[in-house]
């Protein structure tokens, strides 16, 4: 499965990304944002060997891709959407870029692309993310594609020592139908 915006490429994650992925995998201040890393090589690969791997079968119930410029093949992120809950018609969604690509537009191309195949491919209600509160960024970036924050969450995630909040996003279909 692929999804093509104006600049990027969303398409299924090959172990040949490995150079690119771990450039801004194994870099702290481009992860200080996420539960996991710095990534070693190792951890870098284990996560490229589980995502490539086959479903043998079964239903999917995460999407990972590989965001990768349309002119040239870089990656230059990672993103999901996942299924929450088949029966309240629930997802969510994730993502990082490479840090040399931030604050050109990417990310908002990015996610609006990820809350529209949540809508109109795997026909969600509802998706919902999460961010640090520190990550202004990313804040901007959702409430710039519709969401709308409902929570603060106290010491949710153990991140590197210590225990972090988030803040709670959500966007419903009706949302996304009004703003197309």
């Amino acid at each position: 499965m692929e999804i093509q915006t104006a600049n990027l490429i969303l398409r299924p994650f090959q172990m040949s990304d490995i150079d690119d992925l771990h450039v801004f995998c194994s870099d702290l201040s481009n992860v200080e944002y996420m539960d996991w890393g710095p990534n070693t090589r190792e951890q870098t690969e284990k996560f490229l060997a589980e995502t490539t791997a086959p479903l043998e079968g079964k239903n999917p119930t995460v999407f990972n891709f590989a965001v990768t410029l349309k002119s040239s093949g870089t990656v230059i992120g990672s993103s999901s959407v996942w299924i929450r809950s088949d029966i309240h018609q629930h997802g969510g969604l994730g993502y990082i870029l490479n840090k040399q690509f931030w604050r050109k537009g990417y990310g908002t191309e990015l996610a609006a692309a990820l809350v529209k195949f949540g809508f109109e491919t795997l026909k969600f209600h509802r998706i919902s993310a999460t961010c640090f509160p520190h990550n202004l960024g990313s804040k901007h970036l959702l409430e710039k594609v519709g969401f709308k924050q409902e929570g603060y969450l106290r010491e949710e995630l153990y991140v590197r020592g210590q225990w972090r909040d988030s803040l709670l996003f959500s966007i419903l279909e009706k949302d996304y139908i009004d703003a197309k």
